[in-house]
């Protein structure tokens, strides 16, 4: 039985789709998003052109459903994934607690999580039924119900080995040969042309009607909870932010030893790569914060990504705030960096930047920077959002900014967004020299859209 080590940034065996997208993902922030719709436009459900269809998520990793496979409404990475896992039965190890994060952004980096949850959410080797998603199973799943299997890992699934057919859907025995394959599969296409050209007309409507009903559904998920948004944001940013009170009162700062007399690139590189596996845990914490938000996971996907990967560096910069003085910053690990240090990585204006801000949440709480950091998350200002998420976002953050009671909100995000342009731009630096960056954590350099050399992908597969 082959063993394959398995982490939270190590990629795994994946489609070749999968891996073209990987290697995309390097050429800059549209090209991610375009490619991260492959399984989407080449995978779709059998009304792709219906611009009124919903959207169902695969059930391990969020991503786009093509249909029920192995019992389960899965994606066609995923379904990979696990025919790969159980034909060849490879047997995965995680190198952390067993309690990865499995999402579309992460997917292939931790194996055994993956496989994990593959059967936490019921798919089987005995339950396996191929088909584009029927019309009548898209009709009885609701957004609610598919943004909350997405992510929560837990089973809905059709019982193991059911044979029930739907409309245009084949069902077959896992255990049933090549030869018997003609007895013990049913093929059951109901649906005519001329019942088609009859219905043509109410199923238009019934679309447009869906539309409507799903953008009620994700306006009254913000809504309905608004009222007490303010006290789940601080109570979630008490729960997953690495850099609370409680979390930092032990640590004992230790100081960086490095040569300073010479600021050449080589240190830079070096000190980068120290900040880049600092943010890693955060990456992570950032994600968990923002689908505990009322209403975040019912906004599209793509914009659920936008508002991460644009916000996150922001949001990070909030949650260190307690870890600074007024020269220095102490990480997670209790290492701390002075303003030389930082003025290597980036620039002297930029580390100015940054301290002149945290020294204005000198005095603030963990509760409200939670809530500073949840305003920054759900900005409505992000690029490329969608209209009606803009309009969703703007009340969501308005309601932050009051609870927040505390003058001067609207010019501290100004501030934070100003911060994160500035060092979207100073990482073009890195982007320009990602062949001399070595160890780069690969969610980090997905989030930030720094290239890999093919070295450092082999050192995290290895």
């Amino acid at each position: 039985m082959a063993r394959v080590d398995a982490s939270l940034i190590i990629h795994g065996a994946a489609t070749a789709k999968e891996e073209e997208s990987n290697m995309m993902m390097r050429n800059g922030f549209c090209v991610f998003f375009a490619q991260l719709h492959l399984h989407n436009t080449e995978s779709s459900y059998a009304d792709s052109n219906n611009s009124g269809k919903s959207f169902h998520p695969c059930r391990v990793c969020g991503d786009k459903a093509s249909g029920y496979h192995y019992g389960v409404t899965s994606c066609e990475g995923c379904k990979g994934f696990f025919r790969r896992s159980i034909q060849k039965q490879i047997e995965y190890r995680c190198l952390r607690d067993g309690k990865c994060l499995v999402i579309r952004l992460n997917r292939n980096r931790c194996q055994y999580c993956r496989f994990k949850k593959c059967l936490a959410v019921g798919m089987s080797r005995d339950s396996v039924r191929y088909g584009r998603v029927p019309k009548r199973s898209r009709e009885a799943i609701t957004s609610a119900e598919a943004d909350q299997s997405s992510y929560d890992g837990t089973s809905h699934s059709a019982s193991p080995g059911s044979n029930t057919s739907s409309e245009g859907s084949i069902t077959c025995g896992s255990s049933t040969s090549s030869t018997n394959n003609n007895n013990n599969c049913t093929t059951t296409t109901t649906t005519t042309s001329s019942n088609n050209n009859n219905n043509s007309t109410s199923s238009s409507s019934s679309s447009s009607g869906s539309v409507a009903t799903e953008t009620n559904a994700v306006s009254s998920t913000f809504t309905n909870n608004l009222t007490s948004l303010a006290a789940i944001v601080s109570q979630t940013h008490m729960h997953h932010c690495v850099y609370t009170q409680d979390r930092v009162r032990d640590i004992a700062p230790r100081k960086l030893t490095l040569d300073l007399q010479e600021t050449n690139q080589a240190v830079r590189v070096s000190l980068f790569s120290v900040l880049s596996r600092e943010m890693l845990a955060s990456i992570q914490s950032v994600v968990e914060f923002a689908k505990r938000i009322p209403g975040f996971t019912s906004l599209p996907q793509d914009d659920q990504l936008i508002l991460i990967k644009t916000g996150f560096f922001e949001i990070w910069t909030v949650y260190v705030a307690p870890m600074t003085t007024k020269d220095t910053i102490t990480l997670s690990d209790g290492l701390t960096l002075n303003r030389k240090h930082l003025d290597i990585v980036y620039d002297s204006d930029f580390t100015s930047s940054l301290f002149s801000f945290w020294l204005s949440l000198s005095s603030w709480m963990d509760s409200e920077l939670g809530l500073l950091s949840g305003a920054c998350l759900l900005s409505p200002q992000r690029p490329a959002l969608t209209h009606h998420s803009v309009n969703l976002l703007t009340h969501a953050q308005n309601q932050l900014i009051d609870s927040l009671n505390k003058t001067g909100i609207p010019s501290l995000l100004n501030d934070l967004r100003r911060i994160g342009t500035f060092h979207s731009d100073i990482l073009d630096w890195y982007r320009q020299h990602w062949n001399q960056l070595v160890c780069l954590p690969p969610l980090f350099a997905e989030i930030f859209d720094i290239p890999r050399s093919v070295e450092d992908e082999n050192m995290y597969n290895s």
